[in-house]
């Protein structure tokens, strides 16, 4: 599969070698410097741009009617869950509890 980005590697990078990549990077921060060529453009673009996200079927529904089209609770919910599984250094950023302010106009 390829990463279809523009940092000048013409071969395809598996989701799996960007995972590792992103491991070491974190847990051996002083690897960065010795890195070259197509590892050293990823990191400095950031691992997750160049990660492949496999498309969710209710966001391409192209038969859609886009004039009665409405964000439900069920699709935040779903869309916050997605978040948490995509971004699990920042799972739970998305939550947060809606007060009403019964004395604002």
């Amino acid at each position: 599969m390829s990463h279809g980005c523009d940092c000048g590697h013409d071969q395809p990078i598996d989701d799996l070698v960007l995972k590792a990549l992103k491991a070491a990077i974190e847990q051996y921060p002083e690897i960065i410097p010795y890195l070259e060529g197509p590892a050293a453009k990823i990191v400095e673009d950031g691992v997750g741009t160049h990660m492949k996200f496999e498309p969710i079927e209710a966001f391409i529904d192209s038969d859609a009617d886009w004039d009665d089209w409405e964000v439900t609770d069920a699709d935040i919910d779903r869309a916050v869950a997605e978040w948490d599984r995509l971004m699990p250094d920042y799972a739970g950023m998305l939550d947060a509890e809606i007060e009403v302010d019964e004395d604002a106009e």
